[in-house]
């Protein structure tokens, strides 16, 4: 790549926190590489503003561009523009809108113009989008753009993930047995260890055909970044390169630096957490989450919390209500006492042995 200044790259992330996180990282590692690049973030007009106060002094080489985006047009709440704003429930119903036709055409308006002042200049355009954000690939081709795929996940999980939505080996398998990926036959799968929307997928569902679209316009892009390394996961890139077919290139795993933007955090503040940590033993706390948006079933929640009270051990747990709860996910919602043991989170409060956050954490600062 050029590195005279004559590079412009456009990020464009899903909306949800992990993602967000993790294209600021990738913002930030391209920086290094390219000092003098162009670098914008699109998303949607209140994920720009939350991008916009995430940053820092020392992330001033960013720019960011709102793309015009109405979630109630979507038959979503009206601040619903990332999926923490978003009952699991309804996940799909945001998924599906960040493949609309109307955000589509704004983006595509928005390379064109950035294509044509890029002409001006003899520079040059790339795009690197999000996996679920694949139908970037079709912009990018119709404008003279590159393309990428920027995974932020590790590469053998993507590889199982990718399987599982393209061919849904699951319907084959009778009960609860385990089964191959058709693909990649040495690698199996039980049933118990889907989620309940892939479980349930036939194919005709909803999240089958959203998958399916991405997935297959993945297979048009350029190259593939993924946030790991090749030391870490040689069979898994091994796997992924084949799967894929375009080159695969390591360029992990992105840690984020503390300095480069702040956490987006819950009921707890960095400082409390740091104080709560300060008070525990060096390497006693087990650090428990799943994920900006991920959760478990009910008597998972009830099971994970009796093995940790019986362990003694000193833990945070960023806790979200349990699958199956229609109920509104910011800052973990209105949680139930019957989710967990009674008398539960007083009695680790009161012995000083558990934090429970309730909704996202402020994880940079916690690990």
């Amino acid at each position: 790549m050029p590195s005279d200044g004559n590079l412009r790259i456009v990020l464009f992330p899903f909306p949800a926190q992990g993602h967000f996180s993790a294209f600021l990282s990738l913002a930030a590692h391209l920086h290094d590489a390219q000092p003098t690049a162009d670098i914008s973030i699109v998303s949607t007009p209140r994920n720009v503003e939350g991008l916009r106060r995430r940053s820092s002094s020392q992330t001033r080489y960013l720019r960011f561009h709102a793309l015009p985006f109405v979630p109630a047009e979507h038959g979503l709440p009206g601040d619903a523009e990332s999926t923490d704003a978003v009952p699991p429930l309804h996940f799909i119903t945001l998924f599906e809108a960040t493949e609309s036709r109307s955000l589509q055409d704004s983006f595509d308006s928005f390379v064109r113009d950035l294509i044509t002042d890029a002409g001006a200049d003899g520079a040059r355009v790339c795009v690197i989008a999000d996996p679920f954000l694949a139908w970037t690939t079709d912009v990018a081709r119709r404008r003279g753009a590159a393309h990428a795929i920027f995974v932020s996940c590790g590469a053998f999980g993507s590889v199982v993930f990718h399987s599982l939505w393209n061919h849904l080996p699951h319907l084959r398998a009778p009960g609860d047995d385990a089964f191959c990926l058709p693909d990649h036959p040495e690698v199996t799968v039980h049933r118990s260890k889907l989620p309940p929307y892939l479980l349930h997928a036939d194919g005709t569902d909803r999240w089958s055909a959203h998958h399916r679209r991405q997935t297959s316009a993945g297979y048009d892009t350029d190259a593939i970044l993924i946030s790991t390394m090749e030391e870490l996961e040689t069979t898994g890139l091994r796997m992924l390169r084949r799967t894929m077919g375009v080159p695969v290139y390591p360029i992990g795993p992105l840690v984020r630096c503390r300095t480069e933007h702040s956490d987006h955090t819950g009921d707890h503040n960095d400082d409390y957490v740091k104080r709560w940590l300060d008070t525990q033993e060096e390497r006693s706390v087990l650090y428990i989450s799943f994920g900006s948006y991920n959760s478990l079933r009910p008597d998972q929640m009830v099971d994970l919390a009796v093995a940790l009270e019986l362990t003694g051990r000193p833990f945070i747990w960023a806790i979200r209500p349990p699958f199956g709860f229609d109920i509104e996910p910011t800052n973990g919602g209105q949680f139930s006492a019957e989710w967990l043991p009674e008398g539960f989170e007083e009695r680790m409060h009161a012995k000083n042995i558990g934090l429970l956050i309730h909704g996202l954490a402020p994880q940079v600062s916690i690990l």
